[in-house]
């Protein structure tokens, strides 16, 4: 192996090993909801429910796989739930869910722990979302339970995860769901509104980024590779003209070089 084959494989090396290292580090972010409500968001609380027991939630439109990697519920004021809060996700149709995907419960009291305004529990095993329609929910307890709010949408109020479809005209976005009364089951009953009811969310595994040590590793690979076959094809070529003739030349099908004419 001459120097030049040397230093490409090995800045090839460098490269993967970067590449990887990225992609590592990208996996092991905090993973970040697929919904919530925007900083500046006006909330109103307990939305369609009002004072009813039941199901709270939202559903969703995803366009391309995500990994989810837990649940939330909203704990308003961040300082502990009064109840536990049992979420389920089931898929279906835009308006008909009967398939339901996992359930886990949000324990009370702060024994999950806080991030950002959500209670989370993370999963044992990452589950892979297949695109399609969803929908989210998870119980409310009545009277005295912790405070679920909604948020509105198109003013800027939500914050949404690029994967997840959303329109300003069209009815299959992000809508508020919820099921009166007792009992753990889909929510089915939707409103033609963009918005959300927070109670529950997704933690999804947020879309990898390269960082720029890796695009630059990659970069400079290239640069080293094309340079060093230049370098390579010049040497071939001054020690194949020979007597007038660019034997280098020859071997490629251009023929030998054209003689001078007499002076």
């Amino acid at each position: 192996m001459n120097a030049s084959k040397g230093i490409s494989r090995g800045c090839w090396l460098v490269a993967a090993l970067a590449s990887s290292f990225a992609l590592a580090c990208a996996h092991a972010d905090s993973s970040t909801p697929l919904v919530q409500p925007s900083p500046s968001a006006f909330l109103a609380p307990e939305g369609a429910l009002g004072t009813n027991t039941g199901m709270y939630g939202w559903n969703f439109w995803l366009l391309e796989p995500v990994v989810v990697t837990g649940v939330g519920w909203y704990d308003e004021g961040r300082d502990g739930l009064l109840n536990s809060h049992e979420i389920g996700l089931w898929q279906g149709s835009s308006f008909n869910y009967t398939s339901l995907v996992f359930s886990a419960t949000v324990p009370a009291g702060t024994a999950a722990p806080l991030e950002g305004d959500w209670r989370k529990v993370d999963f044992n095993v990452s589950l892979t979302l297949e695109p399609g329609f969803y929908v989210v929910g998870g119980t409310f307890h009545g009277p005295g339970d912790d405070t679920v709010e909604y948020a509105a949408g198109f003013a800027g109020e939500l914050t949404v995860d690029p994967r997840v479809f959303t329109s300003p005209t069209d009815a299959r976005t992000i809508a508020p769901f919820f099921a009166v009364g007792g009992g753990f089951r889909a929510p089915n009953a939707g409103a033609l509104v963009y918005g959300a009811e927070f109670g529950p969310t997704l933690f999804v595994e947020p879309i990898p980024e390269a960082p720029p040590s890796a695009l630059f590793a990659l970069g400079l690979c290239s640069w080293l590779t094309v340079r060093g076959g230049r370098r390579r094809f010049a040497r071939a070529r001054a020690r194949g003209s020979v007597g007038g003739v660019d034997q280098v030349s020859a071997r490629l099908g251009a023929g030998p070089a054209p003689s001078r004419p007499p002076g």
